[in-house]
């Protein structure tokens, strides 16, 4: 009875809210690991393959909760508890938009650390790859139920994975120091530094961490190797269809959606930001989530930043980003890692019904409005050259045409760019990701009725690298290109080199060559493993010409 008095107690004190710790009748030392903050316990697992053991640690702690005053502030260093921690992965998501379930929060800054074999036999440090969810930069969480490290555990990496705060609780920026933003990019930096700080209490190396994601995870990956803040922290990356210079992953105009954020919210009074800021901070989550729901008009179109992305900071001891990117990527300037790029071969699906309904608004649209936004010049002639190369003119738009268009901007353009600007400095390996399987994609966006669609849409490769047991069994050739996407991504993690050997049967003796500049070779993932060149090179070199002949620098995306 003492025991669970005290046990309701903690769970009362600020920054404790959604932590539970375990009575001294069921702890088990064997599970236990001694953090500066405190004891934690985890619980014994075995992989769903090859039904390895493993011991998975979740929701450790990793910042205070980013509640009241500390809303639209950078992430705190965590407190410290008493007691045995109960890390069984019972935390909250970081609050969505749109809602996923009731299981949302602001206290939400967990992190996920799941170890393979943990025997005492095994002796030497191992490699750690840490995950970073996308979602829009709105929505998306961490845990092994969604994301399952077992693929990875089975090639003997430890595989971290955690929360950081999105939407406006992670975004919202006035574009001045009242609120920065860059919150969520912010918490990504305080999990990092937890990783290379505590990883080696788990087995890890420290020394070689791989920072790995995917979609807007993929652009944050590419801000943390840009930004000083993050110098250090990891030795190698990947990123999996996304870049900085990606045209949603950058807000350039972060004031005024926080002033149309305050509106809907009823804040009608003249004032500063720092008004703004304190009267939505004093706000409960479920109204200021609501506010950001109705108050900006809430996109996904992909030619434009979405609602809430990274923004450019003003100059202050907690920036995370300050300068453009894009120059950054020109200039070098840079973390030099060994760094993996690449992206699906068909990014951009939808629905098939709602294909339709495209296609048409696409027919009525005047042609200034396929200029890219960045090009910093609205004229005309930019619009028709965009509209000729992809539609002809013509009086309807195919599928193929459409899904190209929206491929090549939001994607491919900018993606590929990055990696010709990195490869001039850093080793860099890029890949498309071709095979069509039925783990997701295709089948579940009802794409397969329309001949002209096919490929691999944004997020599919997922399902070959993490578990997930709400997905149907896969077939005999869906196990071998997970084992092949497994395979190359924990050699990238081990050696720098995702194919160290010209002779592994598995990835049929391939090796991956080093992307150069003058020849812009890639691997193509499929059931039949064969290096290109020059990905999509007359849309390429249509975008090169256009932002030669039209741009007026400077810009920031691509």
């Amino acid at each position: 009875m003492l025991v669970r008095f005290a046990s309701n107690l903690l769970l009362l004190l600020p920054g404790l809210t959604c932590l539970s710790y375990i009575p001294p009748y069921i702890q088990n030392t064997a599970l236990q690991i001694q953090l500066p903050e405190g004891v934690i316990q985890g619980q014994a697992r075995h992989t769903n393959g090859l039904s390895m053991p493993y011991h998975s640690y979740e929701g450790i702690p990793y910042a205070k909760p980013p509640v009241g005053e500390l809303r639209f502030k950078p992430p705190q260093a965590p407190d410290k508890w008493n007691g045995v921690l109960d890390a069984n992965g019972k935390v909250p998501h970081c609050v969505q938009i749109p809602p996923v379930d009731e299981n949302e929060s602001e206290d939400c800054l967990y992190l996920n650390v799941y170890v393979p074999k943990p025997e005492p036999e095994n002796t030497g440090p191992k490699p750690v790859m840490v995950w970073i969810y996308g979602g829009a930069f709105t929505f998306g969480w961490a845990n092994g139920s969604f994301y399952g490290p077992d693929f990875l555990l089975e090639q003997d990496v430890i595989v971290v994975h955690f929360n950081y705060r999105l939407n406006v609780f992670g975004f919202l920026s006035t574009g001045d120091l009242a609120s920065p933003g860059n919150y969520g990019l912010k918490d990504q930096l305080a999990a990092l530094k937890w990783v290379k700080t505590h990883i080696a209490l788990f087995e890890g190396n420290p020394e070689n961490i791989t920072l790995f994601g995917q979609s807007a995870g993929a652009a944050s990956v590419q801000y943390h190797l840009i930004s000083p803040k993050s110098r250090g922290l990891f030795q190698r990356a990947i990123s999996q269809s996304g870049s900085t210079i990606c045209p949603w992953a950058l807000q350039t105009h972060p004031a005024k959606i926080a002033w149309k954020i305050g509106l809907a919210a009823g804040f009608f009074r003249f004032g500063t930001t720092f008004d703004l800021v304190a009267y939505l901070r004093s706000l409960s989550a479920y109204r200021l989530k609501i506010a950001a729901m109705i108050g900006p008009r809430f996109t996904l179109k992909m030619e434009e930043a979405l609602t809430f992305s990274p923004v450019f900071e003003p100059e202050h001891d907690d920036a995370f980003l300050t300068k453009s990117t894009l120059e950054a990527l020109k200039k070098g300037d840079f973390e030099r890692v060994p760094y993996i790029v690449g992206f699906n071969s068909r990014e951009f699906g939808i629905p098939q019904k709602e294909i339709g309904v495209t296609k048409v608004i696409l027919n009525l649209l005047p042609s200034k409005k396929f200029i890219p936004q960045d090009l910093n010049n609205r004229a005309r002639m930019a619009g028709y050259a965009v509209k000729a190369f992809y539609f002809g003119f013509q009086s309807q738009i195919r599928t193929k045409q459409y899904l190209n268009f929206y491929s090549d901007n939001a994607f491919y353009r900018p993606i590929i760019q990055s990696a010709r600007l990195y490869s001039k400095y850093a080793p860099l390996y890029m890949y498309e990701f071709s095979y069509q399987g039925y783990l997701l994609g295709k089948k579940a966006l009802l794409m397969s009725k329309d001949r002209e669609v096919n490929g691999v849409i944004h997020s599919e490769e997922l399902w070959y690298i993490f578990s997930r047991r709400d997905l149907e069994q896969a077939n005999e050739h869906d196990q071998l290109i997970r084992q092949r996407m497994v395979k190359l991504w924990t050699n990238f993690a081990k050696f720098g080199n995702p194919t160290p050997s010209d002779d592994d049967p598995v990835l049929q003796n391939t090796t991956w060559p080093r992307y150069q500049p003058e020849d812009f070779s890639y691997l193509n993932i499929d059931l039949d493993m064969r290096v290109e060149k020059n990905f999509r090179s007359e849309a390429m070199e249509f975008w090169r010409k256009l932002y030669d002949t039209y741009a007026r620098p400077p810009f920031n995306t691509y």
